[in-house]
C-alpha cells in the first residue's frame, strides 16, 4: 500500500519548508527585491507588503519579511501556494535556480519524512490492533 500525502499536509509542508529554510534564502537571495514584480504579479506581495520589506536594511531581514508574508499562506492569484510560486519565479529569473533546487530537495526529503512516520504510525497501530 502506496501511502501519499494529502493536499493539506503538503501544504503544511511546504510552510515549514520556507520557515526551516529561511537561513539559506538569505543567504542564497540577499536583496529580494529583484522579485518584487513577479511575486507581486502572481498575487503574494501587495504594494504595503514590499515597501515593508525595503524598509529593512539587511538582504537577511528583508528575506525574513518576505518569508514571514509569504507564511501568511496567501494563494496566489491562479492557486498557487507561496512555496510554489516563489520556486516558480526563482527559477524563472534564471538567476538563483540552485536556491529554488535546494527549497525542493529539502521538500522532498520533508514528504519523505512524512511519509515514513505515517507507515510507522500505520504498522504500530495494526499490530496493536493485531495483538
Amino acid at each position: 500500500m502506496a501511502i501519499e500525502l494529502s493536499e493539506s499536509q503538503t501544504k503544511a509542508l511546504k510552510k515549514q519548508v520556507l520557515q526551516d529554510y529561511e537561513s539559506k534564502l538569505a543567504e542564497g537571495l540577499g536583496n529580494p527585491e529583484r522579485y518584487f514584480p513577479k511575486l507581486r504579479s502572481a498575487g503574494l506581495l501587495d504594494k504595503y507588503d514590499c515597501e515593508k520589506i525595503r524598509h529593512e536594511v539587511t538582504g537577511k531581514d528583508k528575506v525574513g519579511i518576505l518569508v514571514e508574508i509569504l507564511d501568511q499562506g496567501r494563494q496566489g492569484r491562479d492557486g498557487k501556494t507561496p512555496y510554489d510560486a516563489l520556486i516558480e519565479v526563482l527559477i524563472e529569473e534564471g538567476v538563483h535556480v540552485a536556491v529554488a533546487r535546494g527549497l525542493q530537495r529539502t521538500l522532498a526529503r520533508a514528504k519523505e519524512d512524512e511519509i515514513r512516520l505515517i507507515g510507522v504510525c500505520l504498522s504500530l497501530c495494526l499490530s496493536i490492533c493485531r495483538g
